[in-house]
């Protein structure tokens, strides 16, 4: 997101990291309303820089999710759970 105007893809990543580690599944939430707070208070660019953390923070959790799906799966070789695109 470097080319759009706003922080960096490091930094982006970073906060999403801390927010989730603060707050887990609900940092998307928090991260959103902060967002909402601040594009309601004129700030658009701030509000984007929000977004962009809550986007981040939705694809972390979204991975550990998987990951966490694929580890009960293989510790369960004999339960029937549907199939996923590594699977087939």
């Amino acid at each position: 997101m470097e080319d759009e105007g706003f922080a960096d893809d490091d930094f982006i990543e970073e906060v999403a990291w801390d927010y989730v580690g603060l707050h887990g599944s609900a940092s998307i939430w928090v991260l959103q309303e902060r967002a909402r707070l601040v594009d309601a208070a004129g700030d658009s660019l701030s509000a984007d820089t929000w977004r962009a953390i809550a986007e981040a923070a939705e694809r972390i959790l979204s991975a550990d999710f998987g990951l966490r799906a694929t580890r009960k799966r293989q510790s369960q070789p004999n339960a029937k759970y549907p199939k996923t695109a590594e699977d087939q």
